[in-house]
């Protein structure tokens, strides 16, 4: 099928280095679309079609996208494929007309500057990650006796990856859940009994979601290794995955601009959680601002050279030069500042500590609080707006907005302006007025004069 899709794009005029986009509900053909895409010598742009239409059209329209595929969605302003249509299998690949340095995938993240940035990743950068298995332990195990691993995620995001073209590229299989089956922790434990997955990749709140319910938690005993990533992991995570499996954990770490995973560490403790050590072909540096290194257990922002950085941000050259520098220590490798604030510890191992800036994760999606203020900013006149992450007494993120304003705003209909704009995940849950903000030497971020209610 991928074959017959590719034979079918090359003749709609993709070539090298064009963009296809792959906008479709959750289905075994997404992968069929990624590897059409790929094969015809394009790169794939993944879109979650629960994307607010005007982010989706951004998208299509920043990436100058030729051709989208879709499945159970509807597009307009540009020419699509549907992957429903009947695709006659073929057995011949398409003749092969790449290079490593030609584009794989773009992925768009959030932007502090309201709008969101497209991650450019080439096929080097993808293989480097298939092939990490030399000395990378999570790889070892994954391609030693492991046989498959469940595909939860969601396209949009770049952990997809280790859930489809990484485990095929090894000869295992993907279990592919539906959408209902991702979301749903009766679901999935009735998929993962049936199907005996050996592995789990996602992130530490959606799978404290996945277990939160005991008697739904037979599947986790399953598993042969648990892998997690994409935000900060919490102790007490471990803790309650160690009443019902032995199995390893691993920790990830990885900014989407190098290529998904850049260290990994297997957790022996929950008292001692650390992102461990770079992968195969990756340097990790802790800097200080004049990018020298730094001491171990002096924090600095953690910088990122290797096989895994990827191009840049496209269309965005005064970004794409701040962030990704030449590597003042390996002549001719190029660095990627994270943003990172991290600290080598005497093992060997890194210590995550938090972000410099005001970027957050919230089930492991890289949200720019700005790009939320800034939205808000266009709906509704405010004097001023702070927007902050928060967490419960359960552990759980959510944003909240403190704004400033002579009048009190429609929360029903801001909430619905921002829908045509941002992400269900990126509006915020609570909007709190305050009569001023006190100042801050760092960020303009409000006391709390009131607090927000609890998650229900």
């Amino acid at each position: 099928m991928s074959n017959s899709l590719a034979h079918i794009l090359r003749e709609r005029g993709v070539g090298r280095n064009d963009i296809v986009a792959i906008i479709a509900k959750r289905s075994y053909k997404i992968i069929v679309a990624q590897f059409a895409i790929l094969k015809a010598g394009g790169a794939y742009l993944p879109i979650d079609p629960n994307y607010p239409k005007e982010r989706i059209e951004f998208m299509l329209k920043d990436s100058a996208c030729k051709i989208a595929l879709t499945y159970k969605t509807d597009i307009e302003g540009v020419d699509t494929i549907s992957l429903d249509s009947n695709l006659i299998p073929q057995t011949d690949n398409p003749q092969n007309i790449n290079e490593p340095n030609d584009l794989c995938y773009v992925i768009y993240t959030s932007g502090s500057t309201g709008v969101p940035k497209g991650v450019m990743i080439t096929r080097r950068n993808m293989i480097n990650l298939i092939n990490i298995n030399h000395n990378n332990i999570v790889c070892k195990i994954i391609k030693s006796n492991m046989q498959s691993i469940v595909s939860t995620t969601t396209i949009g995001f770049d952990i997809f990856v280790v859930e489809s073209l990484m485990p095929l590229c090894s000869s295992k299989t993907v279990v592919f859940a539906n959408e209902h089956q991702s979301n749903n922790q009766n679901a999935l434990n009735e998929l993962i009994i049936k199907t005996g997955v050996d592995i789990i990749q996602t992130t530490p709140s959606k799978l404290q979601m996945l277990i939160s319910d005991e008697k739904y938690n037979e599947y986790i005993k399953i598993f042969k290794t648990i892998i997690l990533g994409g935000e900060t992991l919490e102790p007490e995570l471990i803790n309650q995955l160690r009443k019902h499996t032995k199995a390893p954990i691993f920790n990830i770490y990885g900014p989407t601009e190098t290529t998904v995973w850049a260290t990994n560490s297997a957790v022996i403790s929950s008292a001692d959680i650390t992102i461990g050590r770079p992968i195969a072909n990756t340097q990790i540096y802790i800097l200080d601002k004049h990018q020298r290194p730094l001491p171990i257990g002096c924090a600095g922002e953690l910088c990122i050279s290797g096989d895994g950085v990827g191009v840049g941000y496209l269309n965005r050259p005064e970004l794409t030069a701040e962030k990704f520098v030449d590597n003042p220590f390996i002549k001719g490798k190029r660095m990627y500042k994270t943003g990172d604030l991290a600290r080598w510890r005497e093992d060997g191992e890194i210590e995550f500590i938090g972000r410099m800036d005001n970027q957050v994760k919230i089930r492991g999606l890289r949200i720019e609080l700005g790009e939320i203020e800034a939205a808000v900013s266009k709906c509704v006149n405010l004097k001023q707006i702070a927007v902050i992450d928060k967490k419960d007494e359960n552990g759980r993120q959510y944003i909240c907005a403190y704004y400033v304003s002579n009048d009190e705003i429609d929360e029903k209909n801001l909430r619905s302006e921002l829908a045509k704009t941002l992400p269900r995940y990126m509006i915020p849950h609570f909007f709190i007025k305050m009569e001023h903000f006190p100042p801050n030497p760092n960020r303009t971020t409000p006391q709390k004069k009131k607090t927000p209610p609890p998650l229900s």
